[in-house]
């Protein structure tokens, strides 16, 4: 089933989310319970203000893309918008989608999705038969060289060879030995542990655990500011992340989110509307 967005006159991100809530039936207070947004900062995606959302640009982007998700819409195109309508503009305005490309928008499964599940089959069909035929050669299940037995009456005579004589070994105690033994010093020795050690030795991340009693947007940005997790968690899930500390971490819902790192518990606060912002390390 795929239900696609057929008003011509919407062109603006905030109008498509707007346009998909109604038809699903939903309110701005059951969208602002499932995803933890307070309802004006809904409405203001709706109303494509997001000056309003007074949690930053960022935070807009990622409050759009998570409303965008829930509904069960083609985030890109609309996130792409957001960035046009934040672009800098010249002279007049412009409309951020086309009424066709408003009308592309589509919940459910695209025909490109289609494409990529039946390439995938054919894929795996392929490297089935693939495996199974190199499994068969290997066995040796076909071998077309192999002539048929021939018939035993036709088979030469069996030869028996005479007992071969015993040779006379020489004794033992003419057999000189060569000295094998080699100084294992202690030195020698040590040069090899550290060898060994330098060529195992590995690169060990710290590791953030999160475990969630419901929904929540998460932010971590590692030690080089790097942004390494941006996502709505969903609710009863556990994940990881690895990188490397101190992480910078933004939590939507922080009442919903208890938190580890490298095994070890991070007690972190959280103020209106449960919004905390804290540096892990």
């Amino acid at each position: 089933m795929m239900d696609i967005i057929e008003n011509e006159d919407i062109f603006t991100p905030g109008q498509i989310l707007r346009e998909m809530r109604i038809e699903r039936g939903f309110d701005i207070e059951h969208v602002s319970s499932a995803l933890h947004i307070m309802p004006g900062f809904i409405k203001a995606i709706e109303d494509n203000e997001f000056d309003k959302i007074t949690t930053g640009h960022t935070f807009a982007k990622g409050y759009l893309r998570a409303y965008a998700k829930f509904l069960g819409a083609d985030t890109e195109p609309l996130v792409d918008a957001f960035d046009k309508m934040h672009a800098p503009v010249q002279k007049g305005s412009i409309k951020i989608l086309s009424s066709k490309k408003a009308r592309s928008i589509v919940v459910g499964e695209s025909k490109r999705s289609k494409l990529l599940k039946k390439v995938i089959y054919f894929a795996v069909v392929i490297a089935i038969i693939l495996a199974a035929f190199i499994v068969v050669k290997e066995q040796g299940w076909l071998n077309f060289n192999e002539s048929p037995a021939s018939d035993t009456s036709s088979a030469a005579p069996l030869t028996i060879s005479p007992v071969q004589p015993v040779p006379n070994f020489v004794d033992n105690k003419d057999i000189k030995y060569q000295d094998l033994e080699k100084d294992y010093s202690q030195d020698s020795l040590n040069d090899v542990v550290v060898e060994t050690i330098e060529k195992t030795s590995v690169v060990v991340k710290d590791q953030l655990r999160f475990e969630l009693t419901d929904d929540s947007w998460i932010e971590v940005r590692d030690s080089h500011g790097e942004r390494i997790y941006a996502d709505l968690a969903r609710r009863d899930n556990t994940f990881e992340i690895e990188g490397d500390a101190p992480f910078a971490i933004i939590i939507g819902d922080g009442s919903a989110v208890s938190l580890t790192l490298n095994g070890r518990n991070v007690p972190f606060s959280y103020g209106r509307n449960n919004y905390a912002e804290f540096t892990a390390q």
